[in-house]
């Protein structure tokens, strides 16, 4: 730490603070600023049984508060590496996800929580893929509260039945929430499924609820030559109520569009669903053209009857005309659609 003459804080090294162990080589190195301003945690690759991950945390003392040489977040059999961490909304906690080699035969994604008061790392890893294929590059966003969202790079697509996607690196991705757990089954849910690769993944704060990824995309040739950038949002949907009675009847089986209202509408129009269990759903809405003019990848959480609105901007954030629209949301193989009336 510096002040801003250049001079280094008292109670500070002048030649850094030691962090790792020096009896072992130590490297990609990770630091960020906890979100209550407490300090900072820092997390890296160090060799031991293969290589393994560990952390730090350092408060604006300068002050290192876990065991010295830093915690092991991982020392499973063979690699861990590719690390990406975020913390939840009050500093309290991180969540870790990273790329995992311990099965000896193909990389997975795993991750684990730390509590930053005392470095306590969760009970058990989390294991979010276990496809017979690589998963790689995790990219862990922090979404709200005490919920994350990971997304990877996954080679599942080599073994695709559609000759036009075969061979393909898609973007697969999952949700944790401390104290409850995983907001998909395992190997999580389909994010990007396109010819050829998507890698070099980044998540963006969008507006409230909204985060948008962007991705290199190589589906336009195949050719490894030839990249453009592709992107789409993710939301998460306002939960109006929870249901976790599974023997009552009148819970839906599956996903249910119940209202959307008013219509015609002028300003904003609203959907009122129900989303079943760790599943996903898609939203577009199409003016009379044809064109997309809202697409929304809602993400995945406990089921229950949720809201979302909309407001009629363009993807560019254009204010839209008045007229009529159509909205279509999409389910695995289910589609619910119909019309909006949009009255300036």
């Amino acid at each position: 730490k510096v002040d801003d003459q250049g001079d280094t804080e008292i109670g500070w090294n002048p030649n850094g603070n030691e962090l790792s162990n020096a009896n072992f080589d130590s490297r990609n190195l990770q630091v960020k600023v906890s979100n209550n301003g407490s300090g900072l945690l820092a997390i890296w690759s160090q060799d031991g049984n293969f290589s393994d991950i560990y952390a730090q945390f350092i408060d604006w003392d300068g002050n290192t508060l876990w065991d010295e040489g830093g915690i092991a977040i991982s020392e499973e059999d063979n690699d861990q590496v590719n690390v990406s961490f975020e913390f939840n909304q009050t500093g309290s906690h991180a969540f870790i996800g990273w790329q995992d080699y311990r099965n000896g035969s193909d990389f997975e994604i795993f991750g684990n929580t730390i509590e930053i008061s005392n470095g306590e790392i969760g009970q058990e890893d989390i294991q979010f893929s276990s496809d017979t294929t690589d998963q790689y590059n995790p990219k862990v966003v922090s979404i709200q509260s005490n919920e994350f969202f990971i997304i990877w790079e996954d080679e599942r697509g080599y073994y695709n039945e559609d000759p036009l996607l075969i061979n393909g690196v898609d973007l697969y991705g999952s949700g944790y929430i401390i104290g409850q757990g995983m907001t998909t089954s395992i190997d999580g849910i389909p994010i990007c499924i396109a010819y050829h690769k998507q890698q070099d993944i980044n998540v963006t704060h969008y507006k409230d609820n909204e985060y948008f990824l962007d991705w290199v995309d190589y589906r336009s040739s195949g050719k490894e030559d030839l990249a453009n950038y592709y992107g789409r949002t993710l939301m998460k949907a306002e939960l109006l109520s929870s249901s976790s009675c599974e023997k009552c009847s009148n819970i839906p089986k599956e996903f249910q569009l119940s209202a959307v209202y008013p219509n015609p509408f002028n300003g904003r129009v609203s959907f009122e669903f129900y989303m079943q269990d760790k599943e996903s759903l898609e939203l577009f809405i199409y003016n009379i053209k044809g064109d997309c003019v809202f697409d929304r990848l809602i993400l995945p959480s406990a089921s229950g009857n949720y809201r979302i609105d909309w407001i009629p901007v363009s993807q560019s954030g254009q204010s839209l005309s008045s007229g009529i629209y159509f909205y279509e949301f999409r389910h695995k193989d289910n589609i619910a659609k119909g019309k909006l009336t949009y009255l300036k």
